[in-house]
Parts: structure tokens; sequence; C-alpha cells
């Protein structure tokens, strides 16, 4: 037998044993929207959550908290929704958080290693805080795009004076529509909802069999 002939022998047996593989991996997907579809699942409280904030100068945005081998599907569905998307992963934008911040040894040097990166390759970034002083040792270090993570209605407007418009300012964590128009009114940039994309809403699916048809069989 030829070389040739060997190499694609080998090919075949490789590709045979490859489609059981293939085949769960399509249907695993497919379950995946049945159980939720994202244009389906995602738009409504994406919906309710971009109405609620109408009148304010404020964006509903996703996260980067998306399900499994659905984020390019869930991402299309928060911006044909009336959202704007967060960065895609952690290749396309820097988030700076409190482990980061520890590691460098303040927010200032963060930043500052931070920039090494993102200036050559165009990266946007953004660093999360946790109280006011961080919040004015970010703005002090020139940072333009700000992260208020679980601050209440009263230090949120506190952050929004602080910030004077210096950098756009995004608030996340414990958001929903119970409390989004009024985060919106407090002044800030963006509004960060993790639930639009991540928590999962399965339909209720049951597959039963018919007596008669097996009746039919016998």
């Amino acid at each position: 037998m030829s070389s040739a002939s060997n190499v694609r022998r080998w090919l075949m047996t490789g590709v045979s044993y490859m489609i059981p593989f293939v085949a769960a991996g399509g249907i695993l997907i497919a379950i995946g929207f049945m159980l939720q579809d994202p244009a389906e699942v995602v738009k409504p409280s994406l919906t309710e959550a971009v109405d609620a904030i109408q009148g304010t100068h404020a964006r509903i945005m996703d996260t980067r908290k998306t399900l499994p081998g659905l984020r390019i599907a869930q991402k299309y569905a928060v911006s044909m929704g009336g959202g704007l998307n967060q960065r895609i992963g952690l290749y396309d934008g820097i988030l700076i958080k409190e482990n980061h911040i520890a590691a460098a040894g303040s927010i200032p040097a963060v930043l500052k290693e931070a920039a090494k990166i993102s200036a050559p390759n165009n990266l946007s970034v953004q660093i999360e805080v946790e109280n006011l002083v961080e919040l004015e040792d970010a703005l002090n270090a020139g940072a333009k795009l700000i992260l208020l993570d679980n601050f209440d209605i009263p230090t949120l407007k506190q952050a929004v004076e602080i910030n004077a418009k210096r950098a756009i300012l995004e608030a996340s964590g414990g958001i929903d529509l119970s409390n989004v128009r009024e985060i919106a009114m407090t002044g800030v940039d963006r509004i960060s909802i993790g639930g639009l994309t991540k928590n999962i809403q399965a339909i209720d699916l049951s597959m039963r069999f018919r007596t008669a048809d097996f009746k039919n069989q016998l």
C-alpha cells in the first residue's frame, strides 16, 4: 500500500472517531438555544431597563458574563435591544480590579502599568473602585473610565459631583428594574447589568411517551 493511501486511511479513521464528538457538540448547542433563546430571553428585561431610564443620559450595558458558547449571540441580542456591549473577552479591553491594585501597590501604579499595554494595542482601560477615596485617586491618576462597584444612591450622587465630568462613570452591582431608574437619575453615564446575559431562564420542556403509540406497535 502506498504512503498516500496510508495517509488517507489514517485521516478517514480519525474523522470517523471525531464524528460522535462533533454530533454531540451540535446537539448540546441546539439544546442550549432551546432552553434559552438569547434573542427572546435577553430582550424583554433589557427593553424594560432601557425604557426605565428614558429621559436620562445613562445607557444600559451588558457585562463580560455570558453563557458558555452563546457570548456572540447574547452580545448581538443586547445591541439589537437598545443596550451597549462591554468588552467581549479578556483580550479587547482592560478592567482593573482590586487584586490588580493590590499587586501593583496603588491605583496610580496600576494605571501606569495598564497604559503600557493599552497604548500600543489600542485597548480601553477601566478601573473598578469601591469607595470615594479610590475614586479620587483614580481621577487624580488620569483614569478616563471608572466602574463604581456596589455604590448606594447617595454615594453615587457624591461620585458624580466629585467626578465633574472628568471621566466616564459606570454603576455596577445589585442593579435590577427596581432601582435602575433611580441609579440613572444620579447622573452616571453607564449602568451595567450582568443579569442580562448570565441568568438562565429555562423554558418548561419535557418529553413524554404516549401510551397509544405503544399500543399501535403491539
